[in-house]
């Protein structure tokens, strides 16, 4: 089994009011996350589910063309490698008929490092 370690840094903050948190860089924590990594898979996915997910907010749905215009791959990557994800079951349809999709619950357990490279072949 093959993966991929994915690093990210998380900024802490302390209050500063009840709605303004203050920002201490020196106070970055490194996280690393183990995602698995099977041969169709590329980066460009990762960046696409990691823009459907949206990391403490909601969740995103979007098209395609929403989801080339925020990740740096040409649409006619994007609508490929969504296909792809869409086959494996990391992203859904949120709404078919418009083509407008969302990270599924596979796609999260992906994100957050809990899914074995054989559940995604």
């Amino acid at each position: 089994m093959v993966y991929g370690t994915i690093r990210y840094s998380v900024p802490f903050a302390t209050p500063t009011s009840a709605n303004q948190p203050k920002y201490h860089p020196e106070l970055h924590v490194l996280h690393e996350m183990r995602r698995p990594r099977v041969d169709w898979m590329t980066r460009a996915d990762d960046s696409i589910l990691e823009f459907l997910l949206n990391q403490g907010n909601h969740p995103i749905r979007a098209t395609p063309a929403v989801i080339q215009a925020n990740v740096d791959y040409q649409i006619s990557h994007v609508r490929n490698r969504i296909r792809q994800l869409h086959e494996a079951g990391l992203v859904e349809y949120y709404d078919e008929d418009r083509g407008i999709y969302e990270i599924s619950d596979l796609g999260r357990a992906y994100l957050a490092g809990e899914l074995d490279a054989g559940e995604l072949e």
